[in-house]
């Protein structure tokens, strides 16, 4: 019996040194695999969030048209040229002629330090449904123009005791715009 005892308590022995010593290699390859299984969900997190870039980016290319004109709203650097090249073409297809442009100013907008704010003013003549066209054309169109003020002034002729006013007027506006 007592081989039977010590056979007994050898293998309870074993069993328990078994146990001790494998117990934390059991416990690290546990906690390996739950560290696979996060790094695993955040791959494919990660795929699902590359896949719904690539379907973003295909509805934006379907919207091409709409976005040229969001740039040329807010467009990332302010040009000049562009921007009198515009007024000259709008003034004349209004009746109005653009007789003086003033230097235009950039500062920061008050209401968001990354957009500047854009300002001059122009002299044109015409009428003042030439203006008043010329107003709707500057709504309308796809740049962001704001008319910060108008002021106007006309000619006037004396013949004897007779005073002739013309219908032709002298428009001075002055002009806000924006850029990145």
């Amino acid at each position: 019996m007592p081989k039977i005892f010590i056979s007994l308590i050898l293998l309870g022995l074993s069993l328990v040194l078994g146990v001790i010593f494998l117990w934390p290699r059991y416990q690290e390859i546990n906690n390996l695999q739950i560290e696979i299984g996060y790094i695993e969900q955040e791959i494919e997190n990660r795929d699902k969030y590359y896949q719904q870039l690539a379907d973003i980016s295909k509805e934006l290319e379907k919207h091409q048209e709409e976005l040229a004109k969001i740039d040329s709203a807010l467009p990332s650097e302010f040009s000049a040229p562009a921007l009198l090249k515009f007024l000259q073409k709008v003034a004349p297809e209004n009746g109005l002629i653009l007789t003086t442009v003033s230097s235009f100013s950039v500062q920061p907008s008050p209401q968001k330090a990354d957009i500047k704010e854009i300002q001059g003013s122009l002299e044109l003549s015409g009428s003042y449904s030439s203006l008043k066209n010329f107003l709707k054309a500057l709504e309308k169109s796809a740049r962001l123009i704001e008319v910060d003020s108008i002021s106007f002034s006309t000619s006037q002729k004396k013949e004897g005791e007779i005073v002739e006013i013309s219908e032709i007027f002298n428009f001075q506006l002055g002009i806000k715009t924006n850029s990145d």
